[in-house]
């Protein structure tokens, strides 16, 4: 029997066959070294969206801060200005005890009428404080604040010399006064606080490893 050349398979001709396959299917090697090298450019557009996001974060923070602040030391302004009025001596004329519906329950308004006068003009007034009117959870701690100016009794009225319609029986500093004082103190602290903590940190910044680039410069 007279065999052809070329009939049989050689099996060399399979191996490079299936070489010439496996590279065909495999994926093409600079998409792969294009993918490694936009890596680091992704990788600082997320750090910056990140250190945005931070910034503004830190900065509400520091806003509100200034602003409680702000609204603490007006308070605390206007209450030291009254302390300068002058003085002259009153009447309570009523003293009543309103009841409001609010979001946390009832909440009960002592409400104090006083009447003095300056310059022989009569004048009426409703104002204890220069602070919000005042509100008790219970009409007991109500009733027991107007203790304090029971009809009929004398009072010391503190008024402006500019304007005498203007006038305080209560020249106490309002606890919530110091309170926006103190806690938006602590709002404008946090925000720089926060903002020195993040660039401080090794974890929140975005550094592509040398060995990687490398490797992709290494071919």
């Amino acid at each position: 029997m007279t065999i052809r050349p070329g009939s049989r398979k050689s099996p060399l001709r399979g191996v490079r066959l299936a070489q010439q396959a496996a590279l065909l299917a495999a994926p093409p090697r600079t998409t792969a070294v294009h993918a490694l090298a936009d890596a680091p450019q992704r990788l600082v557009g997320e750090a910056r969206m990140q250190g945005v996001l931070v910034i503004t974060f830190c900065a509400a923070f520091s806003l509100i801060g200034l602003l409680m602040m702000m609204q603490g030391g007006e308070r605390i302004r206007e209450v030291r200005q009254t302390e300068a009025w002058r003085t002259v001596q009153g009447v309570v004329e009523a003293s009543d005890v309103y009841v409001m519906a609010g979001s946390q329950g009832e909440q009960w308004r002592p409400h104090v009428t006083y009447s003095y006068a300056v310059s022989g003009r009569l004048i009426v007034s409703t104002r204890m404080s220069m602070s919000k009117p005042r509100f008790e959870e219970t009409r007991e701690q109500a009733l027991a604040y107007l203790a304090r100016y029971p009809v009929g009794s004398s009072v010391t009225v503190r008024y402006n010399p500019v304007d005498i319609t203007q006038s305080v029986l209560d020249t106490d500093t309002p606890a919530s006064a110091y309170v926006n004082l103190l806690f938006g103190c602590a709002l404008a602290l946090i925000g720089p606080t926060l903002l020195a903590s993040f660039r401080r940190s090794p974890g929140l910044r975005a550094h592509w490893p040398v060995r990687t680039d490398a490797a992709v410069t290494g071919g």
